[in-house]
Protein backbone atom coordinates (compact mmCIF):
# COMPACT_ATOMS: atom_id res chain seq x y z
CA UNK A 1 0.00 0.00 0.00
CA UNK A 2 2.81 2.27 0.68
CA UNK A 3 4.30 1.44 -3.27
CA UNK A 4 1.13 3.08 -4.05
CA UNK A 5 0.32 5.75 -1.92
CA UNK A 6 4.26 6.99 -1.45
CA UNK A 7 6.36 5.36 -4.80
CA UNK A 8 9.90 4.87 -4.05
CA UNK A 9 12.59 7.40 -4.20
CA UNK A 10 16.15 6.34 -4.62
CA UNK A 11 17.95 10.14 -3.78
CA UNK A 12 21.77 9.97 -5.22
CA UNK A 13 25.00 11.78 -3.50
CA UNK A 14 27.89 12.22 -4.73
CA UNK A 15 30.69 13.08 -2.61
CA UNK A 16 34.36 13.99 -3.63
CA UNK A 17 36.51 15.57 -0.54
CA UNK A 18 33.13 17.03 0.78
CA UNK A 19 32.31 14.94 3.88
CA UNK A 20 30.92 17.75 5.82
CA UNK A 21 28.83 19.02 2.91
CA UNK A 22 27.61 15.44 2.68
CA UNK A 23 27.02 15.09 6.45
CA UNK A 24 25.08 18.12 6.82
CA UNK A 25 22.38 16.68 3.59
CA UNK A 26 22.15 13.48 4.56
CA UNK A 27 20.82 15.27 8.46
CA UNK A 28 18.34 17.35 6.53
CA UNK A 29 17.43 14.26 4.18
CA UNK A 30 16.92 12.05 7.21
CA UNK A 31 14.02 14.64 8.44
CA UNK A 32 11.86 14.70 5.36
CA UNK A 33 8.45 13.68 5.91
CA UNK A 34 8.17 11.77 2.66
CA UNK A 35 8.07 7.97 4.37
CA UNK A 36 9.06 5.56 0.98
CA UNK A 37 13.21 6.90 -0.01
CA UNK A 38 16.56 5.25 0.19
CA UNK A 39 20.13 6.59 -0.36
CA UNK A 40 22.69 5.90 -2.29
CA UNK A 41 26.26 7.49 -1.52
CA UNK A 42 28.55 7.66 -4.27
CA UNK A 43 32.21 8.73 -3.10
CA UNK A 44 34.73 9.28 -5.67
CA UNK A 45 38.00 8.08 -4.79
CA UNK A 46 37.86 11.30 -1.76
CA UNK A 47 41.18 11.69 -0.01
CA UNK A 48 39.79 13.36 2.94
CA UNK A 49 38.73 10.56 4.64
CA UNK A 50 35.45 10.84 3.73
CA UNK A 51 33.94 7.12 3.89
CA UNK A 52 35.27 6.87 7.48
CA UNK A 53 33.19 9.91 8.21
CA UNK A 54 30.30 8.99 6.97
CA UNK A 55 30.42 6.00 8.51
CA UNK A 56 30.95 7.40 11.49
CA UNK A 57 27.75 9.24 10.91
CA UNK A 58 25.79 6.31 9.85
CA UNK A 59 27.01 4.62 13.66
CA UNK A 60 25.22 8.02 15.11
CA UNK A 61 28.95 8.98 15.97
CA UNK A 62 29.17 12.07 14.32
CA UNK A 63 26.88 15.10 14.85
CA UNK A 64 26.05 18.17 11.98
CA UNK A 65 27.71 21.37 13.05
CA UNK A 66 25.63 24.10 11.46
CA UNK A 67 24.86 27.45 12.21
CA UNK A 68 21.79 27.97 10.17
CA UNK A 69 19.48 25.08 10.60
CA UNK A 70 18.33 23.61 13.64
CA UNK A 71 18.31 19.79 13.82
CA UNK A 72 17.14 17.45 16.37
CA UNK A 73 20.36 15.79 16.58
CA UNK A 74 18.27 12.77 17.11
CA UNK A 75 20.33 9.41 17.71
CA UNK A 76 20.95 8.03 14.01
CA UNK A 77 22.10 4.38 13.08
CA UNK A 78 21.56 3.26 9.39
CA UNK A 79 22.19 0.67 8.50
CA UNK A 80 25.00 0.66 5.59
CA UNK A 81 25.26 -1.40 2.56
CA UNK A 82 29.06 -1.04 0.90
CA UNK A 83 30.09 -2.04 -2.62
CA UNK A 84 33.57 -1.01 -4.50
CA UNK A 85 33.13 -0.34 -8.14
CA UNK A 86 35.70 -1.63 -10.64
CA UNK A 87 35.43 -2.61 -14.12
CA UNK A 88 32.13 -2.03 -14.42
CA UNK A 89 31.28 -4.27 -11.34
CA UNK A 90 29.63 -3.69 -7.67
CA UNK A 91 31.80 -5.50 -5.36
CA UNK A 92 30.17 -6.22 -1.93
CA UNK A 93 31.98 -5.42 1.30
CA UNK A 94 31.38 -6.52 4.24
CA UNK A 95 27.71 -4.87 5.52
CA UNK A 96 28.12 -2.93 8.75
CA UNK A 97 25.06 -3.91 10.55
CA UNK A 98 23.79 -1.40 13.52
CA UNK A 99 20.78 -2.42 15.43
CA UNK A 100 18.86 0.72 17.01
CA UNK A 101 15.63 2.39 17.46
CA UNK A 102 15.82 5.00 15.13
CA UNK A 103 14.05 3.71 11.69
CA UNK A 104 16.00 4.60 8.23
CA UNK A 105 13.49 3.63 5.40
CA UNK A 106 16.09 1.43 4.11
CA UNK A 107 20.26 0.78 4.24
CA UNK A 108 21.94 3.06 3.11
CA UNK A 109 24.33 2.25 -0.08
CA UNK A 110 27.52 3.29 -0.08
CA UNK A 111 29.57 3.05 -3.48
CA UNK A 112 33.37 3.62 -3.23
CA UNK A 113 34.38 4.18 -6.35
CA UNK A 114 38.24 3.27 -7.68
CA UNK A 115 38.85 6.91 -8.69
CA UNK A 116 36.85 10.16 -9.60
CA UNK A 117 34.83 9.85 -12.56
CA UNK A 118 32.84 13.52 -12.43
CA UNK A 119 29.73 13.79 -12.23
CA UNK A 120 28.17 12.73 -14.98
CA UNK A 121 29.63 9.10 -14.96
CA UNK A 122 29.56 9.27 -10.99
CA UNK A 123 25.48 9.71 -10.70
CA UNK A 124 25.71 7.21 -13.64
CA UNK A 125 26.96 4.30 -11.53
CA UNK A 126 24.71 5.26 -8.83
CA UNK A 127 21.38 5.14 -10.99
CA UNK A 128 22.14 1.31 -12.97
CA UNK A 129 22.73 0.09 -9.31
CA UNK A 130 19.11 1.72 -8.19
CA UNK A 131 17.83 0.92 -12.16
CA UNK A 132 19.35 -2.53 -11.79
CA UNK A 133 18.64 -3.35 -7.98
CA UNK A 134 16.31 -0.87 -6.16
CA UNK A 135 13.43 -0.51 -9.32
CA UNK A 136 12.59 3.24 -7.72
CA UNK A 137 9.31 5.01 -9.45
CA UNK A 138 11.77 8.43 -9.63
CA UNK A 139 15.14 8.94 -9.00
CA UNK A 140 16.49 12.31 -7.08
CA UNK A 141 20.15 13.69 -7.84
CA UNK A 142 21.10 15.75 -5.59
CA UNK A 143 24.25 17.86 -5.06
CA UNK A 144 25.96 17.23 -1.38
CA UNK A 145 26.10 20.86 -0.75
CA UNK A 146 22.52 20.86 -0.73
CA UNK A 147 19.98 20.76 2.58
CA UNK A 148 16.76 20.15 1.73
CA UNK A 149 13.38 21.19 2.77
CA UNK A 150 10.88 18.44 5.31
CA UNK A 151 8.43 18.46 2.39
CA UNK A 152 10.74 18.17 -0.75
CA UNK A 153 9.97 15.00 -1.86
CA UNK A 154 6.15 15.18 -1.03
CA UNK A 155 5.52 18.17 -2.79
CA UNK A 156 7.75 17.43 -6.00
CA UNK A 157 6.16 13.73 -6.46
CA UNK A 158 2.72 15.55 -5.48
CA UNK A 159 3.33 17.42 -8.94
CA UNK A 160 4.57 14.49 -10.96
CA UNK A 161 1.38 12.96 -10.15
CA UNK A 162 -0.31 15.67 -12.30
CA UNK A 163 0.83 14.11 -15.68
CA UNK A 164 2.42 11.41 -16.32
CA UNK A 165 4.74 12.86 -18.93
CA UNK A 166 6.62 14.94 -16.35
CA UNK A 167 9.90 13.84 -16.61
CA UNK A 168 11.83 15.84 -14.38
CA UNK A 169 11.31 18.53 -11.79
CA UNK A 170 13.41 20.22 -9.69
CA UNK A 171 12.69 22.31 -6.55
CA UNK A 172 13.18 26.42 -5.57
CA UNK A 173 16.80 26.46 -5.13
CA UNK A 174 17.66 29.36 -2.63
CA UNK A 175 21.63 30.58 -2.08
CA UNK A 176 22.55 28.75 1.10
CA UNK A 177 22.61 31.66 3.53
CA UNK A 178 26.13 31.25 4.99
CA UNK A 179 27.35 32.12 1.55
CA UNK A 180 26.62 35.78 2.25
CA UNK A 181 23.31 35.41 1.43
CA UNK A 182 19.49 35.86 3.29
CA UNK A 183 17.76 32.84 3.28
CA UNK A 184 15.36 33.17 0.82
CA UNK A 185 17.78 34.74 -2.15
CA UNK A 186 16.98 32.62 -5.52
CA UNK A 187 19.47 31.02 -7.35
CA UNK A 188 17.02 29.37 -9.23
CA UNK A 189 13.45 28.98 -10.54
CA UNK A 190 13.48 26.71 -13.30
CA UNK A 191 16.19 27.93 -16.37
CA UNK A 192 15.82 28.74 -19.66
CA UNK A 193 18.14 28.13 -22.94
CA UNK A 194 18.31 28.20 -26.50
CA UNK A 195 19.88 26.88 -29.30
CA UNK A 196 21.66 30.10 -30.82
CA UNK A 197 24.26 31.08 -28.06
CA UNK A 198 23.31 28.99 -25.39
CA UNK A 199 23.86 30.24 -22.59
CA UNK A 200 21.47 29.18 -20.10
CA UNK A 201 19.99 31.45 -17.61
CA UNK A 202 18.12 30.48 -14.15
CA UNK A 203 14.90 32.07 -13.60
CA UNK A 204 15.22 34.57 -10.59
CA UNK A 205 19.27 34.09 -9.59
CA UNK A 206 19.63 36.85 -7.29
CA UNK A 207 16.13 37.79 -6.38
CA UNK A 208 14.59 38.50 -2.97
CA UNK A 209 11.86 35.64 -2.84
CA UNK A 210 8.68 37.81 -2.82
CA UNK A 211 6.52 35.33 -4.08
CA UNK A 212 6.95 36.39 -7.75
CA UNK A 213 7.36 32.50 -8.35
CA UNK A 214 4.74 30.77 -6.50
CA UNK A 215 3.72 28.92 -8.91
CA UNK A 216 4.41 25.36 -10.97
CA UNK A 217 5.38 25.75 -14.66
CA UNK A 218 6.79 23.81 -17.16
CA UNK A 219 11.11 24.94 -17.65
CA UNK A 220 13.24 24.42 -20.23
CA UNK A 221 15.77 22.75 -17.66
CA UNK A 222 16.32 22.87 -13.95
CA UNK A 223 19.81 22.83 -12.05
CA UNK A 224 21.74 19.91 -11.52
CA UNK A 225 22.40 20.78 -8.23
CA UNK A 226 17.81 18.82 -7.53
CA UNK A 227 16.75 16.82 -10.55
CA UNK A 228 13.86 14.37 -9.77
CA UNK A 229 13.77 12.16 -12.79
CA UNK A 230 10.86 9.48 -13.68
CA UNK A 231 12.72 6.30 -13.67
CA UNK A 232 10.29 5.17 -17.14
CA UNK A 233 11.88 7.91 -18.81
CA UNK A 234 15.52 7.24 -17.85
CA UNK A 235 15.00 4.23 -19.47
CA UNK A 236 13.65 5.76 -22.33
CA UNK A 237 16.19 8.55 -22.79
CA UNK A 238 18.85 6.76 -21.34
CA UNK A 239 21.53 8.30 -18.56
CA UNK A 240 23.77 11.23 -18.13
CA UNK A 241 25.83 11.77 -21.10
CA UNK A 242 29.24 11.01 -19.80
CA UNK A 243 31.24 13.05 -22.48
CA UNK A 244 30.20 16.38 -20.81
CA UNK A 245 32.09 15.09 -17.68
CA UNK A 246 30.52 18.11 -15.41
CA UNK A 247 28.77 20.91 -15.95
CA UNK A 248 25.87 21.35 -18.79
CA UNK A 249 24.34 17.67 -18.51
CA UNK A 250 21.18 18.69 -16.92
CA UNK A 251 20.30 20.62 -20.22
CA UNK A 252 21.84 18.05 -22.19
CA UNK A 253 19.12 15.48 -19.95
CA UNK A 254 16.21 17.76 -20.14
CA UNK A 255 16.37 18.44 -23.89
CA UNK A 256 17.20 14.57 -24.61
CA UNK A 257 13.85 14.15 -22.55
CA UNK A 258 12.21 16.89 -24.29
CA UNK A 259 13.07 15.33 -28.08
CA UNK A 260 10.87 11.89 -26.75
CA UNK A 261 7.62 14.27 -25.45
CA UNK A 262 8.81 14.46 -21.58
CA UNK A 263 8.43 17.93 -20.12
CA UNK A 264 10.28 20.02 -17.47
CA UNK A 265 8.43 21.28 -14.39
CA UNK A 266 9.50 23.54 -11.88
CA UNK A 267 7.67 23.19 -8.55
CA UNK A 268 8.03 25.82 -6.17
CA UNK A 269 6.91 24.47 -3.03
CA UNK A 270 9.79 22.26 -2.64
CA UNK A 271 12.72 23.73 -1.31
CA UNK A 272 16.68 23.65 -1.38
CA UNK A 273 19.87 25.63 -0.18
CA UNK A 274 22.38 25.50 -1.86
CA UNK A 275 26.10 26.90 -1.16
CA UNK A 276 26.85 25.76 -4.69
CA UNK A 277 30.27 24.62 -6.46
CA UNK A 278 31.01 22.49 -2.98
CA UNK A 279 33.47 19.94 -5.21
CA UNK A 280 35.18 22.35 -6.96
CA UNK A 281 35.74 25.81 -4.85
CA UNK A 282 39.04 25.86 -5.65
CA UNK A 283 39.27 24.63 -8.92
CA UNK A 284 37.95 27.76 -10.90
CA UNK A 285 40.33 26.46 -13.99
CA UNK A 286 38.57 23.19 -14.18
CA UNK A 287 35.14 24.85 -13.97
CA UNK A 288 35.43 27.42 -16.77
CA UNK A 289 37.50 24.55 -19.04
CA UNK A 290 34.03 22.11 -18.57
CA UNK A 291 31.55 25.32 -18.59
CA UNK A 292 33.28 26.59 -21.99
CA UNK A 293 33.71 23.26 -23.69
CA UNK A 294 30.72 22.15 -23.02
CA UNK A 295 28.58 24.55 -24.67
CA UNK A 296 30.21 23.51 -27.84
CA UNK A 297 29.16 19.60 -27.13
CA UNK A 298 25.81 20.68 -26.76
CA UNK A 299 25.37 22.52 -29.61
CA UNK A 300 26.79 19.77 -31.61
CA UNK A 301 24.32 17.58 -29.80
CA UNK A 302 20.92 19.33 -30.32
CA UNK A 303 21.43 22.53 -32.66
CA UNK A 304 20.86 23.01 -36.39
CA UNK A 305 24.23 24.13 -38.84
CA UNK A 306 22.39 27.82 -38.92
CA UNK A 307 22.61 27.95 -35.11
CA UNK A 308 25.61 27.09 -34.65
CA UNK A 309 27.10 29.51 -37.06
CA UNK A 310 25.00 32.00 -35.26
CA UNK A 311 26.71 30.77 -32.20
CA UNK A 312 29.99 30.95 -33.03
CA UNK A 313 30.24 34.27 -34.88
CA UNK A 314 28.59 35.40 -30.76
CA UNK A 315 31.11 33.33 -28.85
CA UNK A 316 34.17 34.78 -31.20
CA UNK A 317 32.94 38.14 -31.87
CA UNK A 318 32.00 38.96 -28.01
CA UNK A 319 31.81 36.08 -25.87
CA UNK A 320 35.42 34.84 -26.03
CA UNK A 321 37.26 38.28 -25.75
CA UNK A 322 34.99 39.40 -22.77
CA UNK A 323 36.42 36.26 -21.10
CA UNK A 324 39.73 36.62 -21.83
CA UNK A 325 39.84 40.36 -20.58
CA UNK A 326 37.52 39.23 -16.96
CA UNK A 327 40.09 36.51 -16.79
CA UNK A 328 43.16 39.03 -16.71
CA UNK A 329 41.71 42.37 -15.59
CA UNK A 330 39.41 40.87 -12.77
CA UNK A 331 40.71 37.02 -11.85
CA UNK A 332 44.28 38.42 -12.54
CA UNK A 333 44.90 34.85 -13.59
CA UNK A 334 46.62 33.81 -16.55
CA UNK A 335 46.29 30.39 -16.12
CA UNK A 336 42.23 30.73 -16.73
CA UNK A 337 42.83 32.05 -19.64
CA UNK A 338 44.93 29.32 -21.02
CA UNK A 339 42.06 27.04 -19.73
CA UNK A 340 39.74 28.78 -21.10
CA UNK A 341 41.14 28.89 -25.41
CA UNK A 342 42.06 24.99 -24.39
CA UNK A 343 38.44 24.50 -23.72
CA UNK A 344 37.59 26.95 -27.12
CA UNK A 345 40.21 24.57 -29.30
CA UNK A 346 38.67 21.03 -27.82
CA UNK A 347 35.32 22.43 -28.51
CA UNK A 348 35.94 23.10 -32.05
CA UNK A 349 37.42 19.70 -32.27
CA UNK A 350 34.05 18.21 -30.92
CA UNK A 351 32.34 20.29 -33.84
CA UNK A 352 34.84 19.46 -36.17
CA UNK A 353 33.97 16.09 -35.30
Amino acid sequence: MKEKTYPLVTIILLNWNGWKNTIECLESLYQMDYPNYTVIMVDNASQDQSVARLKSYCQGNLEVENQSFKYSHKERSIELLEYEYSCQEFIPLQKDRISTDFPSPQPMVLIRNDKNYGFTKGNNIAMKYALRYQNPSHILLLNNDTVVSPNLLSKMIDLSRKNEKIGFIGPKIYHYPDEGFDEKVIQYAGGKQDLWRFEPQPIGYGEPDQGQYDHNQRVDFISGACILARATMIREIGLLDEEFFSYREENDWCMRGYQHGWFTCYSYQAVVWHKGQGSTRNQQPTILYYMTRNRFLFMKKHATKIQITIFLLIFFLFDSWYRTAASLFYHRQTRLVFCFWKAIKDGLKILSQ
